[in-house]
């Protein structure tokens, strides 16, 4: 784990290996309308001024140019026997909520085994924050006809 920024006054200084993941133009990739010094050391670049801490707080981690899309809660109904919606297709990183609105425990339990939910009681629920692409099958095990499909994206 890389240490921390050093903060001196209004000077941050960055270990190389903090920033390796963006590169080491990060600075000079970066157009915040603000002037920004950029002082090349062998171990660290150096920014100078407000327009640094302006860049370390919005997120640059995520890398130069690119937009961190924010994170998502979707919810399946379990009623009537039934999953609602029957496919839902989320983005990797999205939390995905079965809620139990029958009179009957259900599960959410996919087909490849890479999720299972346990037992899900009346009026209770179970989240899962999906990670992994692909579409995932499920179906309760103990209402085989219950079926669902979940589709995560990158």
């Amino acid at each position: 784990m890389s240490p921390p920024p050093e903060v001196i006054s209004s000077w941050i200084v960055l270990p190389d290996s903090r920033i390796s993941a963006v590169g080491r133009s990060l600075a000079l990739s970066i157009d915040i309308n603000m002037a920004m010094t950029v002082i090349h050391q062998p171990s660290a670049i150096v920014l100078l001024g407000a327009a640094a801490l302006a860049v370390i707080l919005s997120g640059i981690s995520a890398g130069a140019g690119e937009r961190v899309k924010p994170k998502k809660t979707y919810t399946v109904t379990m009623e009537g026997m039934k999953f609602q919606p029957e496919v839902l297709t989320v983005v990797s990183g999205d939390t995905v909520v079965w809620v139990n609105k029958d009179l009957v425990a259900h599960t959410a339990t996919a087909q490849d085994g890479s999720f299972d939910s346990k037992l899900i009681a009346p009026d209770k629920s179970w989240k899962l924050t999906v990670r992994t692409p692909g579409n995932f099958a499920y179906r309760c095990t103990y209402h085989p006809t219950m079926k669902g499909t979940l589709k995560v994206e990158k």
